[in-house]
């Protein structure tokens, strides 16, 4: 078991080697920014790949039965430990040149107005989601359910209206066909009986309900009257809700219309980032170049100190306080006087005060394969810019005259 999870952490760490040293290789030109995110997107697949079989070998090892396995043929504990020890050691070498390649990321001018600006396309970009979304999803839900909403209110309220109208019709109508039956009874007792004076033949009953009778059919006409209103109220209301419909519409084409603005504003503002990050890559390309040259023309191509030597020295130089204009018009009346023969301990003594006043030059603790990259470039800008390359050999001839 012990030997599988060995392998397994294998492989995750030579994905993760895989994806420190496509992280941490030399920034490449402009134009090669898609195979950057194509790059990134294998090496990400990759890592995932890996992380999934990790999973997968985890759970088998653990579903199956640990003594099926041939005790024999797995290795010796001395050997784990030394492949444990090695991997660890391996994996803290690519974390301190992550950190370092961190550092002089977030140290390049203009790294934090990059973060910002990425952060606030970050934010826009996630509000213009939320806004597609709602647009798309939430907003004709509610707008459709607003309208169902209003109409079904509106139709409850003129249904019910209608029908108390229609009550009341159906009311006054029974009171008039009573008085109707009445007025026909009366008339028919009339033909029969001779003709009477109609004051002294109606009775209090049916002169109240003749009085009612009229009184009704004015209501009539009155509640006519309010049925063509509410009728036309009713068209009104259709009307205004078609409009509101329109207008709607036209708001949801406008929402668009600045949705796809603020698409575009967000496409122009990751090309801003892209720019500025080629420029940053290509800015740290020529300050790692500049680092090694200098580095080459201070030590020698075989006198390079190592990292802790190059630590003991700056510290040394930072405790010693830098030498004052007076000290430097000393130092040149002391040599001046000097023969011909302190010539070279003359040079040296005045590189060691203008290496003193200077800042160290720390560059990072490339590893071979960086350095193997950062020549071929350096060969191929050589060979493209025939122009460039005979200035700088120049400008490196007077600084080594």
């Amino acid at each position: 078991m012990d030997r599988y999870q060995n392998d397994i952490s294998g492989q995750m760490v030579e994905g993760s080697q895989r994806v420190q040293n496509e992280y941490a290789s030399p920034p490449v030109k402009a134009g090669s920014t898609e195979n950057i995110y194509a790059t990134y997107a294998a090496v990400k697949a990759e890592l995932e790949a890996a992380r999934a079989a990790h999973d997968a070998r985890v759970r088998e090892i653990t579903q199956d039965n640990p003594l099926d396995c041939d005790a024999n043929a797995l290795p010796s504990l001395e050997e784990l430990r030394l492949e444990r020890a090695r991997l660890s050691e391996q994996v803290r070498h690519h974390k301190d040149e992550q950190d370092s390649l961190a550092l002089d990321i977030e140290g390049l001018p203009g790294a934090a107005e990059v973060y910002q600006l990425a952060a606030r396309v970050q934010r826009l970009e996630h509000f213009a989601k939320r806004a597609s979304e709602y647009v798309k999803d939430a907003l004709p839900q509610e707008i459709e359910k607003t309208i169902e909403e209003d109409r079904r209110q509106s139709s409850a309220e003129l249904v019910a209206y209608i029908e108390e109208l229609q009550n009341k019709r159906a009311r006054i109508l029974k009171k008039v066909t009573v008085a109707q039956e009445s007025i026909s009874r009366r008339r028919a007792g009339n033909a029969i009986g001779g003709k009477r004076d109609s004051q002294d033949s109606l009775s209090p009953l049916e002169a109240e309900e003749v009085a009612h009778t009229e009184e009704n059919k004015g209501e009539s006409v009155v509640l006519h009257e309010k049925i063509m209103k509410f009728r036309s109220i009713r068209t009104q209301l259709q009307i205004e809700t078609v409009k509101q419909k329109s207008e709607s519409e036209k708001m949801e084409e406008s929402m668009r219309r600045s949705i796809r603005n603020a698409e575009l504003a967000n496409s122009r503002d990751a090309r801003q980032c892209r720019e500025m990050n080629t420029h940053n890559a290509a800015l740290t390309t020529t300050a790692q170049l500049l680092m090694d040259q200098l580095n080459v023309e201070h030590y020698g191509f075989d006198g390079a100190p190592t990292s802790k030597q190059l630590l003991e020295d700056r510290k040394r130089r930072e405790a010693t306080p830098e030498p004052t204009p007076a000290e430097y018009q000393q130092h040149a009346r002391r040599t001046s006087g000097a023969s011909h023969d302190s010539r070279q301990s003359h040079t040296n003594s005045t590189s060691s005060i203008q290496s003193a006043a200077k800042s160290s030059p720390m560059a990072m603790k490339r590893t071979e394969s960086q350095r193997t990259g950062d020549n071929a470039d350096r060969e191929a800008q050589e060979g493209s810019s025939v122009s460039h390359d005979h200035q700088h050999s120049s400008s490196m001839g007077s600084h080594d005259n």
